[in-house]
Parts: C-alpha cells; structure tokens; sequence
C-alpha cells in the first residue's frame, strides 16, 4: 500500500490481506494516512521474511509482465 497524492495504490498482497481479514488492511492505511509515531507491532523475524519474499515476487512478477508487454493493471482508489 503507497499513498500518491490524494490517492492510495493498492498492492495484490493488500487484495490478499483483505480477504483474509479485513482488519489488516483498515490497519495498514490507517498507518499510512496518520503517521503520529505510532508505530505497528513488532513481527517477528519469520512474518517480515515472508513479507520481504512476497514483496520480491510482486516485483518479479511486474517485470515479467512488462517484459511480456502485458499492461499490469493498476488501480487507485481516492476515497474508500
């Protein structure tokens, strides 16, 4: 999840999340639209390897479909 502006990108791993628990998601943009020095709970080591992997495959995955001169699709959302 990137906030652009006035509009939030979201990622397939925000998609995922959601759907795994809506929770996580209204805590992630929460996070990012107020950045009050709070800060999310710590993760331990195995949480944030797998996030580091599933970012990576993300990125893999865009530059296949660029390479492929496949459009990814690219959604924003200003307002939910």
């Amino acid at each position: 999840m990137k906030k652009s502006g006035a509009s939030i990108q979201f990622s397939p791993t925000d998609l995922t999340n959601y759907l795994q628990n809506p929770y996580i998601t209204w805590m992630d943009r929460l996070y990012l639209e107020h950045t009050d020095g709070t800060q999310p709970d710590a993760s331990a080591g195995e949480a944030i390897l797998i996030r580091k992997k599933g970012l990576e495959h993300e990125r893999n995955f865009l530059v296949q479909l660029k390479a492929a001169k496949k459009d990814p699709l690219s959604a924003s959302m200003s307002r939910i």
